[in-house]
């Protein structure tokens, strides 16, 4: 008896046999003594051609289990627009007088830009937010400008934080000609592990202690 051949993987298979043990592709015994395919009515059964092994796979596989090549994209559904945002009329400078934005729009993040700039992202002269730079005063957790407060503070003339730098520098670790912290740097330091003359005089002055 001539052996049969699946027309789907061209492997061979035992008479009698409605699926074929190789692919899975169904057979259909037609009464004459071979076997014919026909396309399966399940979306299961269908099968396709992996790109780079070139072996037969499910049509709904997301990677091919020969070889493990990607077989379909993975989509990532962003939520276009979500959050709050908030422009004020009044505008110098070309920008919002004070513009709050957060979350996204249309898969972007929102970005407040103003004179008065709040946000999660942030950029205006006086800013509050959680990564920003405010060129007059910066208040949050990741800040950039002339003067601020912020967890990560880097300022070029009075920056207060965990970490900050200035010309006055206050925190737990500052770097700054003026430095009051637990672990400072700079040119007159005042810290546990000194205490310059310098520093000590200019800081007792700054809030007011050397007063007659």
């Amino acid at each position: 008896m001539p052996e049969q051949h699946c027309e789907r993987c061209g492997n061979a298979y035992p008479e009698g046999v409605s699926v074929c043990p190789s692919c899975g592709h169904i057979l259909v015994d037609m009464g004459l003594g071979a076997h014919s395919t026909t396309p399966a009515a399940s979306p299961d059964s269908r099968l396709s051609t992996c790109p780079d092994c070139g072996k037969e796979v499910s049509t709904r596989a997301v990677t091919c289990p020969h070889c493990g090549a990607p077989l379909k994209k993975m989509q990532v559904s962003w939520k276009p627009d979500w959050g709050y945002e908030w422009k004020s009329r009044t505008h110098i400078l070309g920008l919002p007088l004070v513009h709050i934005a957060i979350g996204r729009k249309n898969g972007k993040l929102r970005v407040a830009k103003g004179i008065i700039a709040i946000g999660q992202f942030a950029l205006g002269f006086f800013t509050v937010a959680q990564f920003g730079v405010g060129v007059i005063f910066s208040f949050g957790q990741f800040m950039i400008g002339l003067t601020g407060i912020a967890q990560f503070m880097l300022s070029a003339f009075f920056g207060v934080g965990q970490f900050a730098t200035g010309y006055v520098a206050v925190g737990q670790f500052a770097f700054g000609y003026y430095v009051l912290a637990q672990a400072g740097f700079g040119a007159h330091v005042w810290s546990a592990m000194g205490k310059s003359p310098e520093a000590v005089q200019f800081f007792k002055g700054l809030i007011g202690l050397n007063r007659p």
